[in-house]
């Protein structure tokens, strides 16, 4: 008998679940920044995606879509504009993706959005400073995020839209994690599953996040991208992706979530 013969449920929707539980709790302490999606047809026929494309818009247009973001991301923008050092940064930044190579922006967070914003003002202030220089560069947005993202609803001004799709119009390129935290293993700890059907679940969740970073890595060794992430635990980290001789080492600016201590170090 094979393994998957003596299953008893289907560790991808188990998976599904649970992300759609951490969501429902997520939101329940955001208040009404953020509300869970709502799926009249439930988990039917969702899968774990764990790469998905978007179309950015214009740098002056994705800073219209972060202004009518809660306050957290005003004080992002006045930090980076009173912090010379930080823009220095920023112009490193953009003269690497000038010369074709790929930057990691890390950012903490205090909430899922605050990676993509940070990433947004960065790439505005990359526009102002290529509008002033004239030497464009041509680069993709890449993010790595939690998947519940898309269980999710963000408060734009009035409005609520989908992470997913807030997402598609700041990112060339969206890779879905699916954090093992303690919180993810209290989870399916509670679900009481079998030895085999546990198991299951675990090993889908790690195939799914080595997908994720595989398609990272692919993306970033081609260059020419500015990705975002901001480490949950192991899964979103990025450093571990190792360099060699025919896929070389990236620059690194390491942000936090206040934007005035950016720091850049090699790719390792």
């Amino acid at each position: 008998m094979r393994e998957h013969d003596r299953l008893t449920i289907d560790p991808e929707r188990v998976l599904l679940d649970v992300q759609r539980q951490w969501a429902t709790d997520h939101a329940a302490k955001a208040g009404n920044f953020m509300r869970v999606a709502d799926r009249p047809e439930g988990l039917s026929g969702l899968r774990l995606a764990h790469h998905l494309e978007g179309t950015p818009i214009p740098y002056q247009s994705a800073n219209e879509i972060t202004d009518l973001a809660p306050a957290p991301t005003e004080q992002m923008r006045e930090q980076l504009m009173d912090n010379e050092v930080a823009k220095a940064r920023v112009a490193m930044a953009r003269e690497l993706l000038l010369a074709g190579e790929s930057v990691v922006l890390i950012t903490n967070h205090t909430d899922l959005p605050d990676i993509a914003y940070a990433q947004s003002l960065v790439v505005g202030e990359i526009g102002r400073q290529q509008d002033q220089t004239r030497r464009q560069a041509e680069f993709k947005r890449g993010v790595i995020i939690n998947g519940m993202v898309n269980e999710l609803e963000f408060r734009l001004g009035k409005q609520y839209l989908n992470g997913i799709d807030a997402l598609k119009m700041l990112e060339t390129d969206i890779y879905l994690s699916f954090p093992r935290t303690s919180s993810t293993e209290e989870r399916i700890k509670a679900l009481d599953l079998s030895d085999s059907d546990g198991e299951a679940v675990y090993k889908r969740l790690a195939r799914h996040n080595k997908k994720m970073r595989e398609a990272v890595g692919t993306d970033l060794y081609r260059g020419g991208m500015l990705l975002a992430a901001a480490a949950s635990g192991t899964t979103d980290e990025v450093r571990h992706i190792e360099a060699t001789d025919e896929q070389p080492a990236h620059k690194v600016i390491q942000m936090s979530k206040a934007v005035d201590k950016i720091r850049s170090h090699k790719f390792r």
